[in-house]
Order: C-alpha cells, then structure tokens, then sequence
C-alpha cells in the first residue's frame, strides 16, 4: 500500500488498522491464508509478478534474497524459562523480531546498546521503561532508548514487532547458537517450529 498524500492513519482503529491495512497483522496473527491471498483486490499482485515474487523469495539458488514471509522464519527462543519465543529477520543495520509471548510471562528487566521501537500487535503488557509502569495495548508503539532498562509482564500474552538498530548483540549470538542465523545471502533455515 502506498501512502497517498493527506492519507490519515488514524481512520477507522488508528494504528492498528493501518498496520492490519498493510497486511502486517494478517501475517503476525497465525491466520492461515494463502500466502498470496489478499482482501483488498486492487491490491492483488498479476499472475506475472507472482513469479517475480516467488523468484525473490527463492533460497534455492545463492543469490540475494529480498523478500520474506514471516511464516516462514526459523524460530530463536529468547527466554527459556518463560518459553519466549520469536522470529528475527537481519538486515545490514538492523534486527526486526517477531515476537510471540505467551499468557502469564514476565519478560525479565534489561537493558542493550542497540535502541529497540516496540509495535503491540495483539494482547496487553504491563510494560516498564526507565522506571515508570504503563500497560500498552494493541497498536501501542514505545520507543526504547539504548541503555535504558524495560521489561514487562503479560497477563494476556502478547504478538509484537520489536525493532533493533543496530542489531542486538546478544540475539545475534542467540540466533547462531541455536542455527537461526541466515546465511551470507539472507536465507534461513527452514520453520524449525
């Protein structure tokens, strides 16, 4: 989707619809759809650029891959003990983690030099930054400077997206031990769910 100009994204369920509208949430929400399906029809890719599409998405040949399906990440767990688990996608300057937390976890108190922008997709979290306690809901968005601690807990379990520039050193390390790490072309193992 394109912005057009004077686009609000406030209409309708503000943020949340807007990311839901860019088919962010149809992908994070564990929906099953047909991966090309689309509910916006004038949106809906032509039989030719599927091709395309399945062509950048390909891993089978060494050559760059630009596009992903979410699905389609291998799995790291990030927090044992609460069973937090999450699917990264590495770029050059930055880490993006699809981020599932289950019902009753607490997501301990930390703190990392790279900044983290948390997008609440689904569900609720008693969340804490630099000392103050907010509860954040679907759509919430809270920006985390570096070296500020945060954690929280959630009563509801939660879907997030969490963005880290540059990538988070310890998730990094993560991803290798447990063989997450893409390769030198930007392809991941299989799901590993």
């Amino acid at each position: 989707m394109i912005l057009k100009k004077g686009h609000n994204t406030k209409d309708k369920k503000g943020f949340f619809f807007f990311l839901k509208k860019l088919g962010i949430i149809k992908m994070c929400s564990g929906r099953s759809q047909n991966k090309y399906q689309n509910k916006y029809p004038e949106q809906e890719p032509k039989t030719k650029h599927l091709l395309k599409r399945r062509k950048l998405m390909s891993n089978n040949d060494k050559t760059q891959k630009y596009v992903y399906t979410i699905e389609d990440l291998p799995e790291t767990i990030i927090v044992p003990e609460e069973d937090i688990r999450t699917k990264f996608l590495m770029s050059k300057n930055a880490l993006v983690s699809f981020i599932n937390v289950p019902k009753g976890s607490t997501f301990p108190i930390h703190s990392h030099d790279a900044e983290q922008i948390m997008i609440v997709l689904e569900g609720e979290e008693h969340h804490e930054i630099d000392g103050k306690k907010i509860i954040m809901h679907a759509g919430d968005v809270c920006v985390h400077p570096a070296n500020v601690p945060h954690g929280g807990y959630t009563p509801t379990g939660i879907k997030a997206i969490d963005i880290f520039a540059p990538a988070r050193d310890s998730h990094v390390e993560l991803m290798k031990e447990q063989g997450t790490y893409p390769d030198e072309f930007g392809n991941y193992k299989t799901n590993n769910k």
